[in-house]
């Protein structure tokens, strides 16, 4: 029998899993669920009968939730003064990976669906960040702080498709091969990860850096449950509005009367016949006595309630919505376009959610940094020119800016331009954020150069004729 630790650890674990399913979207796990769902009000034979139908609103909930990275972070080094420590920072940033970016949507957005993210820092010739969904790990804690993480593990197949699970403490990392039996999970003696035979951890720390947007009653606190709960409902309603209100209802059920279509096996069961449909396919009805009940065959419709199940669908998925702090229209198929101010509306929307998570982000930037710099300082001996990260890291998240229609864009930037507040380079930075001032400056040039080349040059002959028409009309000229 399971104790309860481990009880609830796997409950904890097939929440998760099926949060991070619906997030991505996964066919056949939704579908699987989807089943289960309808299994409570529908017979199974007929649950397999049925066409399925779902949408993923769990995904777009949730992209929308974490909107911390909806530009890039910056990250810079200052030193004891307050100064800018530019060789420093680029050196720090060319170490990290090129996509840090999308690691860092994926962090924010494992976190909002599960309130709790890991993300790995190893190394391989650069650093190297890795995400993953938190029903994969297991975790042990501080008995007087939960929030202080003892060790960790998750398991993996090799190339041979033995299963394993490799341990994180500060002070060991190894794997165990092991297997399933019953509720229990047999593992085998510690084996060293690649060469690290003495099964040390090198860091002297978990290298996982912890994301977690609310402190709850334990390490990893609630995931959006509530939010795939609705997805699974509306995902059955939909069925049924398409199986029930559309599919049969435009055929109906067949309805026959005396026509003769029941046979006899040779084992003298009862069973009925086939029924083809259409022009070529007439039923015959034969011996058919006055005394006996007209044959007929017609078929039979309800009064499936479409408008109100259509009606349903979009108040669930507006309340979801309203309940995440989210505009509800966004989520809705017939929207209209927004104005300048539901515009602006939202982004205000917007940047309280990413307030609300801007501290857990930074907590998570700094954890994040200083197991980098361990990382680093363990493999500085395969670091060309290796530097300390001396000075102090900062992290400047980018400000969400409303939506603004283009007119008036194209107007505030001319505006900028005659003013001299801003020049053609920031505009093209502003498209090409990842480039450097050089970089977007030998891009303008070239830019000009080719501009200027496929400009239409003016016919001499057409000058001189704009010159004396200018003439006529100008005595004084």
């Amino acid at each position: 029998m399971l104790n309860n630790r481990a009880q609830n650890n796997k409950l904890r674990v097939l929440e998760q899993e099926k949060i991070y399913n619906y997030y991505i979207g996964d066919k056949d796990a939704i579908l699987q669920y989807l089943s289960d769902v309808q299994a409570i009000t529908f017979d199974t034979n007929l649950i397999a009968e049925f066409q399925k139908v779902f949408i993923n609103i769990t995904k777009k909930v949730i992209n929308k939730l974490a909107n911390v990275y909806k530009q890039p972070a910056d990250r810079y080094f200052i030193d004891e003064n307050g100064e800018y420590l530019e060789d420093l920072t680029n050196y720090y940033n060319d170490l990290l990976p090129l996509n840090v970016n999308s690691i860092d949507k994926q962090a924010l957005r494992f976190a909002k669906a599960f309130n709790t993210s890991l993300t790995y820092i190893g190394f391989d010739k650069k650093i190297v960040y890795k995400v993953l969904p938190s029903h994969l790990f297991n975790v042990l804690t501080d008995d007087s702080d939960h929030t202080k993480l003892l060790q960790l593990q998750y398991a993996r197949y090799d190339i041979n498709q033995k299963l394993y699970v490799y341990t994180w403490t500060d002070t060991e990392h190894y794997k165990q091969e092991c297997m399933d039996f019953q509720d229990l999970t047999v593992t085998g003696n510690k084996i060293p990860v690649g060469d690290n035979m003495d099964m040390v951890n090198p860091y002297g720390k978990i290298p996982y850096a912890i994301l977690r947007l609310e402190e709850q009653n334990d390490f990893w606190g609630q995931g959006q449950s509530d939010l795939v709960n609705i997805n699974e409902q509306v995902n059955f309603l939909l069925s049924d509005l398409i199986n029930s209100g559309v599919i049969m209802q435009s055929w109906g059920t067949p309805f026959a009367v005396n026509c003769g279509l029941t046979t006899k096996t040779d084992k003298g069961e009862t069973t009925l016949k086939k029924v083809r449909i259409g022009a070529k396919h007439p039923i015959q009805v034969e011996n058919v006595n006055a005394d006996m009940v007209p044959p007929s065959f017609e078929y039979k419709n309800a009064n499936p309630m479409i408008t109100e199940i259509k009606d349903t669908i979009d108040w669930m998925i507006k309340l979801i919505a309203i309940t995440k702090g989210l505009d509800p229209n966004a989520f809705l198929a017939d929207v209209k376009e927004s104005s300048g101010f539901s515009k602006v509306v939202d982004a205000i929307g917007e940047m309280e959610l990413r307030q609300d998570d801007i501290e857990p982000c930074r907590v998570y930037e700094d954890s994040r940094f200083e197991l980098t710099k361990l990382v680093l300082e363990s493999h500085k001996s395969d670091i060309e020119s290796y530097q300390e990260l001396k000075g102090s890291f900062v992290v400047d998240f980018a400000e969400i800016k409303a939506t603004k229609a283009l007119q008036d864009d194209i107007k505030e930037k001319e505006f900028k331009l005659k003013n001299n507040l801003i020049t053609p380079i920031d505009l093209l930075g502003e498209s090409n954020p990842d480039l450097t001032d050089e970089e977007l400056t030998k891009r303008y040039e070239e830019n000009k150069k080719i501009n200027g080349e496929l400009k239409p040059k003016e016919d001499k002959k057409d000058i001189e004729d704009n010159k004396d028409f200018t003439n006529l009309n100008n005595p004084d000229g």
